[in-house]
């Protein structure tokens, strides 16, 4: 698994916020529009209204769907980047190796005869 250090995933993080935050100022406001002229008395403007608002939702959509696939696609391309790095040579048995020989070559799990 890639270890992503603290550094890279708050900068990582502040660089989504300030995209959601764009995404729904721009979305919001043309559906804010589109409200605006759509409560008005005039049949145009009502449809023009809707038709903005339509418009501002879109942008939304297409803008999380933008989201999903810069996720998925800085996701790959870290995978590929961490896959190309040349591995480490092991300098012994892990830690986990350790303590699993530990547990089953425990000379104390010999057939001891219980206690009188």
């Amino acid at each position: 698994m890639v270890a992503v250090n603290l550094r890279e995933g708050v900068r990582y993080g502040a660089y989504l916020l300030g995209y959601f935050i764009v995404l729904f100022l721009i979305g919001g406001i043309i559906i804010e529009i589109g409200i605006e002229l759509f409560l008005t008395d005039s049949l145009f403007l009502t449809v023009i209204g809707g038709i903005v608002g339509a418009i501002g939702g879109l942008v939304i959509y297409a803008g999380l769907l933008g989201f999903g696939y810069k996720i998925i696609a800085d996701a790959v391309e870290q995978g590929i980047r961490s896959s190309q790095r040349p591995v480490e040579e092991a300098t012994g048995p892990s830690r986990s190796q350790q303590i699993v020989d530990v547990i089953t070559n425990n000379p104390d799990d010999q057939d001891v005869p219980p206690e009188q």
